[in-house]
């Protein structure tokens, strides 16, 4: 896959996940690990869901794509 953001080559892999979900929460909502649980944010990955996410990681720039359920 194409680097949207440096054009150079991104290489396929997976990002793994351990007992629950995976997500992602805005700054300004961020409670601390412990209470995160509860708070709402875009969701990778749901606890039903395979415990592997599929990512395209760019070295040259540092960024990774993936989808998300939502």
């Amino acid at each position: 896959m194409e680097c949207p953001y440096c054009h150079k080559e991104s290489k396929k892999g997976f990002i793994y996940t351990r007992e629950g979900s995976l997500k992602w929460i805005e700054e300004s909502k961020d409670k601390g690990v412990f209470f995160n649980a509860f708070a709402s944010g875009v969701v990778m990955r749901n606890y039903e869901d395979l415990n592997k996410i599929e990512a395209y990681y760019c070295k040259d720039c540092k960024k990774m794509i993936m989808d998300v359920v939502e």
